[in-house]
This record gives structure tokens, sequence and C-alpha cells, in this order.
């Protein structure tokens, strides 16, 4: 009793899109509507599906299912909710992991785990898929002398390659290089690694759309569970704005 349904801190617009909604539209959507939404191909983000996706956050937020005033709350205050224990589920990215590490007790660890939202009502995703998106790599300049080239490539290698890639799973990350789970790695981290391993990945949503149209559906997120703007006109303003500006300069 008193307990936080849903921790997510959204002060900052973007947890709530980069979070949760874009893994509600591929469920509501399926993953080849999301491609051919984001391309215009026969598909928009003024579609039902998309609508669909919107009506969940609304439905959350107007039943309070969110932490209270979740859009006045600074990253990272639902957090400190979910580790005392004052939240039943914080949404989050994997990211987080890393911070509770030392945020959570030995015995905390032991029963905390990492969940998949469950099937939405007409679903044409995948079950317990998540959203993600690939971590940016180096580029190399093609202008390097052959000793900085050769500095250069050394360095890649080494944060690509099982050195580096090693060290940053033991610290949370999860590297494109194939690696056994770390014996000496923290319970939390295993669990990361054991749930990416096994679920479904949809998009981040501001990994495929544009700076502009995704910073004014953030925006446009917060005015909705406000009650100032509807599902279908956050739908509407999306396609509009990612028709004119992604679209158009491709």
């Amino acid at each position: 009793k008193g307990l936080i349904p849903l921790s997510i801190a959204n002060k900052d617009a973007w947890p709530m899109q980069s979070c949760l909604a874009g893994m509600l539209v591929e469920r509501t959507g399926g993953m080849q509507w999301f491609d051919n939404a984001i391309a215009g191909n026969n598909a928009g983000f003024d579609d039902p599906q998309f609508v669909a996706a919107m009506e969940i956050i609304k439905e959350l937020s107007d039943k309070q299912m969110f932490s209270p005033g979740t859009n006045q709350l600074a990253y990272g205050q639902g957090l400190d909710d979910f580790v005392n224990e004052r939240a039943v589920y914080l949404i989050d990215g994997g990211w987080m992991v890393n911070n509770m590490i030392g945020e959570l007790t030995d015995e905390q660890k032991t029963y905390m785990s990492l969940e998949s939202f469950p099937d939405v009502p007409n679903q044409k995703g995948k079950s317990l898929s998540a959203s993600a998106t690939a971590g940016q790599g180096f580029g190399m300049n093609a202008k390097l002398n052959d000793a900085e080239s050769e500095a250069a490539w050394k360095w890649i290698w080494f944060y690509s390659g099982p050195e580096g890639s090693a060290i940053r799973q033991r610290f949370g990350r999860l590297p494109a290089y194939k690696l056994a789970e770390p014996a000496d790695a923290d319970p939390m981290i295993k669990k990361l690694i054991a749930f990416a391993g096994k679920v479904p990945m949809g998009y981040v949503m501001d990994a495929v759309l544009g700076a502009e149209p995704i910073g004014a559906f953030n925006v446009n997120l917060q005015r909705m569970m406000f009650g100032t703007m509807t599902p279908k006109q956050v739908a509407q303003d999306l396609e509009t704005m990612v028709d004119k500006i992604d679209r158009a300069s491709k």
C-alpha cells in the first residue's frame, strides 16, 4: 500500500520517449510497420498503431501509475524511489544498472530483476521486446600519417576488441564483441547481460528520428500527460514534423 507502481523521472522530457514510448510503438505496430512509418512507406506516425501506443502512456498517466509529479522529477530521482523500495518498478535504460550497483544492498541484488513490459492490447510486435540502439564507435581520419594511423587503429582495437570490451562489460556496458559472462561481475551486471541476450529489441525513437521532431515529441508527451494534447494530436504533430524534416531531407 502506498507504493509507486512505475517509477520514472521525466522532467528532462526524454526518458518517457527513450525508455517507454519506442518499446510501446514496436508492440502496437510491429517492426515492419515501424520501419515503414519511418520511411513514409504507406505508413505514418499518425496511424492507429502509433496512436494506440500514445493512448497506453496516457492511460498509465491518468491512472496515476507513474511517479507522482513525474514531469517535475529530474532524471535520477526515479532511481532513489526504487532502491529505497518506495516503487515496485523502475522504467529506465540498461545503463542505469551500473548506477544501481552502489545503491542496492547485497540482499536487494538477490531479488531485484530486469523485466520486460507485459503484452499490450491488440499487440502486433513481439512479446517481451525492449527498445535498444547500438552505441557509437570511433571514426578514422583518412588524413592521418602512418604513425598516427597505426596509433589510432591500435586504440580502436583495444577499445572494441576483447580487452576493452571485457573492461566495459564489467561496468555494465554491452559490447558488440562476443564475450563469456565475467565471473567476478556484480550480480546486477550478470542480470543485465542475461536480459539483453534473451529479449527481442525494437527501436529507441531518438536513434531513428531527427533531433527536431524528437525534441517536439518529447515535450508533447508531457503535454499529453498534463491533458493539453490528445494522443492523436501528439501522433499527428510527429508525423507532420517527420515528413517535413526527416523524410524531405533524404
